[in-house]
Order: structure tokens, then C-alpha cells, then sequence
């Protein structure tokens, strides 16, 4: 619908995704003129028509649509009253329906300008008539709640979506080992907001399940997308949709085919995972339709125990089909059943390296084997109205256990926040795009999670969130963070310290002298320190300002660092007169923007006076060594 958003967030997220940003009616005012005008003047049927070409011009690639980053396309509200233009958006692969209340789009458009063709009729009633074709033509819904005017959030929502829908950022809900999925029991989110203790429940979560039975509406489609919008408010974990069967253990009572209904919209919605019972007979049309979506195979018997041979069958038969995760649940008879399926499952994983198996034995007897379950172990929290499943302990009970018991995980992550360029992910290594520093403290949060470094403007906002070192302190910015094993996170820096370790083999014996640090940002910051660190007397010298009135009273610098994006016009006499021993380059520890120095010139400047010169390699070397030494402490 028109005053829905989709320019605003189409706009950010391609500038947030690298990608072009076409919106449909500016490309239709390049063809026809102005909208209004056109209308008023040639009736809807022709703006329609026009509308259409439009359309099918930049889904062939034409009017720029053809750029190899991609494009993120908005398209007018309207676009769906034409049949043709129905059933071309049918035929695309990621159409997002964007659905703002229609009480709230109807405020927005009483104090709209005209530049807009009238729509002739009420918006409400115009959306009447929609509504059942932008439902037909999109692949996924995005919802803005009533009311809800954070525009900042809801942007980024949005782009959440997106990497979703694209696989990217590191947001792919492949479980590691030693992962959590928090099993919420709440008859309704808002009911959860109201406790207050969102931020406290979603600690250390690696995933948020929802069961959809306990809640009060499960079949109400437009109330459980406003719940799964809401529930992503308050939490950045990937969200896993359950609709538990009465069959199985749970509370829905309702036929196949409503149940294959509500989870394909839950997949709509744009939940990350979803459990699908391997009962059901539909599970492969599910699958048809789930985009980038993980699905949880699962099945439960809570009457007995499954024999060896059996459990064998039931995973094999999960892990082997449409599913990328199994889930089998059974009642022990006795705790030592508990490790006769571990044993099974081990053999198991064994033969399928591959396999993704949550297996778990209910009630008190089966504790055991959510201590032992090494992928998205259901938990509970204190301030759940009650457990969502017999035996379900807390993940700091499990925590504890596992620390008493000398169980180690089986492996750890640690988490590259954006890019740099001194660390190439390895297997133990994921690259991480947060959305903000909230979104990292999550991150680090999980068990999972055994450490960090990040970079760019989230070193700095990251300083006040957690412990750090004097030096971290000093600088004033986090560039590496450590875990213990109780969980207790510690910042450091590391920029300075690979600044000191890259010049101090070019200086033997006792350091003393000048040095002059050219530029005012973190890179300097933290070059200074270094060269403090190391005995000398520190010259701060800021990027576009006339030269310090110390540069005319001394006859030598020993260090030169220039750690801006601007270059000076003075810099070239400061070489020729002062005859630096070192220069280090820009760049070397920072993401600058603009236009940097000309480092090969300013090299060729250094060298023909006597001078070393260390490139950014060597720092970023060193950098990258450093934080993986601070990793394996």
C-alpha cells in the first residue's frame, strides 16, 4: 500500500546491502512525466498499463536493473490491480509484502501532498480489495505493528529480513556445538514485554523457539505475524516457529492442512527456523517452499524408550530427508537409557559427519541427555510461566553441570564483527555484520561464542558495555574480546600493540627521541600509545592543522606515523627537514574514509631522506597474530 514504507526501507537496506536501489515510480515519471498529471489526463487503465511495461522492462534488466551488485526494487502500491502485473511478481523468487496497519497508513495519507494520483476511493477500502493480491504475489510479509513509529528499528528489521532471505552476514542457522534454543511459554509476546525481563530471558540464547500452540491465537494469521514482529523487537536471536501437535506432547488441535498453512506463513514471516513433525504427510511441500529456512524434522514418543535399532531408523530417516535438522524425543525407563542413545548417536555421527541430531529423553530421568545434547538444547528460563517440556532445565543449570561433570564443548567459535583485514576466517572463525552493539553483546553472550574481534565504529560504543583493560581503557576503543571459562568477557585493544611490536626491532638499545603522530582518529590514539609504551616522547599532531609550534624547536623526529585520510601540505617538509627514522603508512589500522594519503609518493619522500618505511601489511600481520594469541590465552 502506498505510505507503507517501501521507498525508506528499500532505499537503506540496498545502501546498507551494496546493492542498487530502483523504485518503480521514479523510473514511470522518467517514461510518462508526472504521475498525476498522467493520470488525471489518460485515466488509471492507461497508468496501469504503463505501470506494467515499467515493471516488466526492469525485471528484464533494463533502466539500470541489470547492475551486478543486484538491486533491491519498489514497486507502487497499486501495482497489483493489473492481472499481467500480478503474475509477473508471482513469477519472482523474493517479493516482500510490506504491511503497515492500514489505521496508520490512512493518518499518513490524510496530510500526503498531491504529487500521488488520487486514489479515488478511501484507502481503506482500497485496501480491501488488495489485500488477497499482495498476500498471492509475495513470498514473504513484513509487518509493522499499529502504533509502531520506531523507524530506526523497524529499518533495521528490515534489513534482517533481507540477509535472511539473501544468506548473509553470518546469520545462517547451521547449529554449532554447545547452542542453545530458549522455549518460550508465554500465551503471547506481549504477555513476555510485560514481565520487563526480555533483555535478562534472551541472554545467551542462540535461538528463541516459539510455540505457537501455547499461545492464545495460533491460527490467527495477521495476530501471529504481529507477535513474530514484536518478539523481534526484543531479541536479535534467530527465531525458531513450533506448532506442537496434541499427538505429539503439545496444544494444536487443529488438521493438516491448517497445520501446513501456518507453517508456511510462519516461513513467510521470515522465521529462521521452523519444526515441522515428521508425521506429517505435507512435510515435503513445506520444503518446496522454504527459501533459505531451516527446518527441524521432529519426532517424539512419550511412551516409551526407543530401542537401539529403532533410534538408528528414526535419525537416519530424519537426517536423510528433507530436513536439515532431526529432533528425537522419547521417555526414558531408567537415567541409563540416556547413554545408550548418546552411544547410538555417537556411532551415528560417526558414520554422517554431517548429521545435525538433537536427541533428548524427557522428565528427570532424561536431565542427563540435555547435559549431554550438543546442538540447540531447549532450555527454560525462571521467568517462563511454566517449562514447554517435561525435564526442560535452565541453560545456566546446564552450564554448571557441564563445569562440574569436565565436559568441554566440542568446539568454539569466535566471531569477526565486519571486516578485517587481518583475519581470514578459518573453520573456527565466522564473519558477523552486526546491526549494533547491542547485537554483539548478544553475540557474545552464547555459549558458543568463546571470543571476538570487531572493528570500525563498534570498538569504540563497545568500551562502555563490558570489562577492558587499562590499555583498551587508554585508547578508548575494543578491538579483541576474550571469554573465561565462567562466562566473563574482557575487552582489549590490540592496534597498539601491533604498532609496538612492528617498530621495535628498528630500534636497538634504550629508545628515546620524538615521535610525531599525524592525524586525531582511534588509529592515532592508539599509535601513540604504543610509542609511549616503548619510551617515547609523543608529538599529537591533527589532520588539517597548521604544524605545531614544536616542530620549529626541535632538529629531529625519530618516528613519523601518520594515521589520517587527509593528507598535508606541510608533510613533505616535515621529512625533508626533520629526516624521520621510520615512517608508517596510513591505513594500517583503521578503515579511513575519503581520500587517503598517496602512500607510494610519500614512501618515495621517506626513503629518499634516509628513512624506513613499514607498509600496512606488517601491522596488520602482526595484529592478526595478536588477537589470535589473546584467543588461545
Amino acid at each position: 500500500m502506498r505510505a507503507s514504507g517501501k521507498t525508506s526501507f528499500g532505499q537503506k537496506s540496498a545502501s546498507r546491502l551494496g546493492r542498487r536501489f530502483i523504485d518503480l515510480d521514479d523510473v514511470l515519471v522518467s517514461v510518462v512525466g508526472p504521475l498525476g498529471a498522467f493520470q488525471a489526463e489518460h485515466g488509471w487503465p492507461r497508468f496501469r498499463e504503463e505501470e506494467t511495461k515499467v515493471l516488466a522492462d526492469v525485471l528484464a534488466g533494463r533502466h539500470g536493473a541489470d547492475a551486478p551488485e543486484g538491486c533491491v526494487i519498489s514497486t507502487g502500491g497499486g501495482i497489483v490491480e493489473t492481472p499481467c502485473a500480478l503474475e509477473m511478481l508471482e513469477g519472482c523468487d523474493n517479493v516482500i509484502w510490506i504491511h503497515r496497519h492500514i489505521e496508520d497508513v490512512a493518518v499518513c495519507l490524510e496530510g500526503e501532498g498531491s504529487w500521488r494520483p488520487s486514489l479515488g476511493e478511501p484507502c481503506r477500502e482500497v485496501f480491501a480489495r488488495r489485500e488477497k493480491w499482495y498476500e498471492q504475489c509475495s513470498n514473504y510479509v513484513f509487518t509493522v505493528r499499529q502504533g509502531d513509529n520506531d523507524w530506526n528499528s523497524l529499518d533495521a528489521e528490515f534489513l534482517r529480513l533481507l540477509r535472511h532471505i539473501l544468506s548473509l552476514s553470518g546469520r545462517e542457522t547451521a547449529p554449532v556445538s554447545n547452542t542453545f534454543m530458549l522455549s518460550l511459554s508465554f500465551p503471547s509476546v506481549e504477555a513476555l514485554v510485560a514481565q520487563g525481563v526480555t533483555q535478562e530471558i534472551f541472554r545467551g540464547a542462540d535461538v528463541v523457539e516459539l510455540r505457537a500452540d501455547l499461545m492464545d491465537h495460533p491460527s490467527d494469521v495477521r495476530w501471529m505475524r504481529e507477535q513474530l514482529a514484536l518478539l523481534r523487537r526484543h531479541t536479535f536471536a534467530p527465531l525458531v516457529f513450533t506448532l506442537r501437535s496434541t499427538a505429539e506432547g503439545g496444544r494444536f488441535a487443529g488438521g493438516r492442512e491448517e497445520t501446513v498453512a501456518i507453517l508456511q506463513q510462519a516461513i513467510k514471516a521470515g522465521c529462521e527456523v521452523v519444526d515441522v513433525e515428521a508425521r506429517l504427510e505435507n512435510a515435503a511441500e513445506i520444503a518446496s517452499r522454504r527459501g533459505c529456512t531451516k527446518l527441524i524434522g521432529s519426532f517424539h514418543d512419550f511412551h516409551r524408550c526407543l530401542s537401539t535399532s529403532e533410534l538408528e531408523a528414526k535419525a537416519r530417516q530424519l537426517c536423510q530427508g528433507v530436513f536439515d535438522i532431526a529432533k528425537v524425543v522419547m521417555m526414558p525407563n531408567v537415567p541409563a537409557d540416556v547413554i545408550t542413545a548418546r552411544h547410538t548417536a555417537a556411532c551415528l555421527q560417526q558414520e554422517m559427519p554431517s548429521m545435525k541430531l538433537m536427541l533428548l529423553l524427557m522428565g528427570d530421568a532424561g536431565k542427563l541427555s540435555r547435559v549431554l545434547n550438543p546442538i540447540f538444547t531447549p532450555v527454560t528460563h525462571a521467568a517462563m510461566p511454566f517449562k514447554a517440556a517435561p525435564g526442560q532445565m535452565s541453560a545456566s543449570e546446564i552450564l554448571d553441570c557441564r563445569r562440574t561433570l569436565g565436559l568441554q564443548a566440542e568446539s568454539r567459535r569466535f566471531i569477526v564483527f565486519g571486516s578485517l583485514p587481518c583475519l581470514t576466517p578459518d573453520d573456527t572463525e565466522d564473519l558477523y555484520e552486526p546491526l549494533c552493539v547491542e547485537e554483539i553483546m548478544w553475540k557474545l553472550s552464547l555459549a558458543s561464542t568463546a571470543g571476538a574481534a570487531l572493528c570500525g565504529s563498534y570498538t569504540e560504543a563497545i568500551v562502555h558495555h563490558l570489562e577492558v583493560t587499562r590499555t583498551a581503557g587508554e585508547v578508548g576503543a575494543v578491538d579483541v574480546v576474550t571469554k573465561d571459562p565462567a562466562g566473563r568477557l574482557q575487552g582489549d585493544n590490540s592496534q597498539w600493540a601491533a604498532v609496538a611490536a612492528t617498530l621495535a626491532p628498528h630500534f636497538q638499545g634504550a629508545v628515546d627521541g620524538l615521535a610525531l603522530v599525524f592525524g586525531g582518529g582511534l588509529a592515532a590514539r592508539a599509535a601513540a600509545f604504543a610509542l609511549v609504551s616503548l619510551g617515547f616522547d609523543v608529538l599529537r599532531q591533527g589532520a588539517g592543522d597548521p604544524p605545531h609550534e614544536r616542530l620549529t624547536s626541535v632538529s629531529s623526529l625519530t618516528v613519523v606515523v601518520v594515521a589520517c585520510s587527509e593528507e598535508a601540505h606541510w608533510l613533505e617538509d616535515v621529512l625533508k627537514i626533520h629526516k624521520p627514522i621510520t615512517v608508517l603508512a596510513p591505513r594500517c589500522w583503521d578503515d579511513f574514509q575519503g581520500v587517503g594519503v598517496d602512500v607510494p609518493k610519500m614512501f618515495e619522500q621517506a626513503e629518499a631522506v634516509g628513512c624506513t618505511t613499514i607498509s600496512e601489511a606488517s601491522v596488520l600481520l602482526e595484529q592478526g597474530q595478536i588477537i589470535r594469541r589473546c584467543w588461545a590465552a
